[in-house]
């Protein structure tokens, strides 16, 4: 009979799932490890990408795509984060992306189109 009493608090904890884990924030410094966009993916980056508490992050460094020169990445943008969703507005443009993390990686991606872009950072 006791063992009765403990399945079923268990199978009600199951079924509601536990509290999730925080959600790591993305203000500090992170180094650029991969990037896509549209579909391409960099065949080198290197550089930083800091993402400052005040609200801009800017990103310094240097990308490569596939048969073109290597292009100087040096733009600031500005970023809000709620828990796994990310805001990006450059230029007055603003998309949405989501966050991945994985220990002292994150894996930022375009919300909407998947194949589209995808940075990948390596915290410092």
């Amino acid at each position: 009979m006791k063992a009765r009493n403990l399945v079923l608090p268990l199978l009600l904890a199951a079924a509601l799932g536990c509290p999730s884990e925080p959600v790591p924030s993305l203000a500090g410094t992170w180094d650029m490890i991969a990037y896509r966009n549209d579909g391409v993916t960099a065949t080198s980056i290197t550089g930083t990408a800091t993402f400052a508490s005040t609200g801009t992050v800017t990103f310094n460094g240097v990308i490569q795509f596939p048969g073109q020169p290597p292009d100087t990445l040096a733009e600031t943008e500005t970023w809000a984060q709620t828990g796994r969703s990310l805001t990006l507005t450059v230029a007055g443009d603003t998309s949405e992306w989501e966050l991945t993390f994985s220990g002292d990686v994150v894996a930022i991606q375009l919300l909407h189109d998947a194949s589209a872009s995808l940075l990948t950072l390596r915290r410092r």
